[in-house]
């Protein structure tokens, strides 16, 4: 349970982080370029490079580290974007609902066991989510833009749903650190060559300032990854149940955590989704 734990703590961390984003006017796409390389710096630092790296294309997983990386970085952006064109809420909802994909897949693919406490709580967990993201500031929607969070609700839905297939089939103990660390390489290199062709094409200006906050997103962003391997790891618990409380967690403890630090206003509809939420988690771990 500590691992569940520090992975939510991880996650609301990141989601702080880009609120301070937010006040400080930093470049969020520039600061996810150098807090991918601060994460592969983390996980290169604790594992030391425990095999050499001429055996690294010979493991099971390493085609999946370009596929995650590339990933990462895709629905780190989309999010972003469509956060922008069609409200946080949207895009909120669409991000943390997408948990329903690799539950329906523990179902379906690892025989995860299905009882009405376990239903009942997840489908009350995707109610509260609706109801803890809904802000009462109306903002305009642009509607050519509403295919993104149907792409952000599948895309990071697959993410979720192939990290534990890999976790189970091809990974080790031992390589799990290398694995998040690579992953999170190819994700800075990726948004590393973008950046650079933008500032080439003159698209944007380069922000010292970048550099630091990404840094400082970094270190809980290698968590949320890392810890999450090894709370999918832990026995007792199936990864519809993992899932699940994940995100809700992270909803509860970033609603909380803002309403107690920045002050943000929560409406009493706010109120009975964070209230939900904790139901949700209790009957989903009870299960």
């Amino acid at each position: 349970m500590l691992f569940l734990l520090l992975s939510i703590l991880s996650s609301t961390s990141l989601v702080l982080i880009f609120k301070l984003f937010g006040k400080w006017n930093v470049n969020i796409s520039q600061a996810i370029v150098f807090n991918y390389f601060t994460a592969a710096i983390m996980g290169f630092a604790f594992d030391g490079m425990s095999i050499p790296v001429s055996e690294i294309p010979q493991k099971p997983w390493f085609f999946n580290i370009f596929v995650f990386g590339i990933g990462f970085i895709t629905m780190f952006n989309i999010l972003g974007i469509s956060t922008q064109k069609v409200g946080i809420t949207i895009a909120t909802v669409a991000f943390k609902m997408c948990m329903i994909i690799p539950v329906i897949a523990a179902f379906f693919i690892y025989n995860d066991s299905v009882t009405f406490l376990k239903i009942a709580g997840i489908i009350l967990a995707c109610v509260a989510i609706v109801m803890a993201s809904v802000k009462s500031e109306k903002q305009e929607v642009e509607k050519k833009y509403l295919f993104l969070p149907v792409v952000l609700f599948f895309g990071s839905g697959f993410l979720d749903t192939y990290f534990k297939y890999t976790e189970k089939y091809s990974l080790t103990e031992g390589d799990a650190n290398l694995f998040c660390s690579l992953a999170f390489l190819v994700a800075g290199c990726a948004g590393f060559f973008y950046l650079l062709y933008s500032l080439l094409r003159g698209k944007t200006t380069f922000e010292n300032k970048s550099i630091w906050f990404g840094i400082f997103l970094g270190i809980p962003n290698y968590g949320s990854l890392y810890f999450l391997f090894k709370a999918l790891r832990m026995e007792g618990f199936e990864s519809s149940v993992v899932f699940p409380l994940n995100n809700m967690g992270i909803v509860a403890a970033s609603a909380l955590a803002a309403f107690f630090l920045f002050r943000e206003k929560l409406s009493p509809l706010n109120w009975a989704g964070i209230v939900l939420a904790i139901i949700s988690i209790a009957m989903i771990a009870w299960s």
